[in-house]
């Protein structure tokens, strides 16, 4: 893994299905899990993942249970992207990995707050590399993506249209 043992964020989290799968198989010191599990108005966020919050209430039960067995490796913070990111020096982490919001503008703010908190070599990354009118209704990930790496002249690297990520390797 690059010798990249330190610190990771994964945001957006819900049932802890991908935090489960990265402490597995990154040997890295702390995962910290970012989701408020909060229910928000369905005209500020449409998404399927927008439930009732005695839903959130289940959900977070369910991720919190899971990621129990790995004890002090593994931080579940209950905040959303954006409370959460003061809690991080710039610098600081191995790697994000961002499958929170998936709209244009959210997915941009989140590469926005969190690419200062990657420390030089560590990653930058995502989930659902798609755009409106790909196979979700309501995702701007792809663009976001692009336009971030043309204005940092960087490049991308995506993981199979099936599994949809993408990563950024942070100079």
């Amino acid at each position: 893994f690059l010798g990249l043992l330190g610190e990771g964020v994964e945001i957006g989290v819900q049932t802890g299905l991908y935090s489960e799968i990265l402490l597995k198989a990154w040997l890295g010191r702390k995962l910290h899990s970012v989701d408020p599990w909060r229910e928000w108005s369905q005209t500020d966020y449409v998404d399927p993942a927008n439930v009732p919050q005695a839903k959130q209430e289940e959900v977070f039960r369910e991720a919190s249970e899971r990621l129990r067995s790995f004890g002090e490796r593994s931080a579940i913070v209950r905040k959303t992207s954006a409370e959460a990111v003061g809690d991080f020096a710039d610098g600081s982490l191995d790697f994000v990995y961002l499958d929170a919001q998936h709209h244009y503008e959210a997915i941009r703010d989140d590469i926005q707050l969190w690419r200062p908190k990657v420390k030089p070599g560590g990653f930058l990354c995502g989930h659902d590399y798609f755009d409106q009118g790909d196979i979700h209704k309501i995702c701007g990930v792809r663009t976001a993506v692009h336009e971030f790496c043309a204005r940092q002249q960087v490049q991308h690297m995506v993981i199979s249209q099936r599994d949809s990520s993408w990563f950024i390797q942070i100079d």
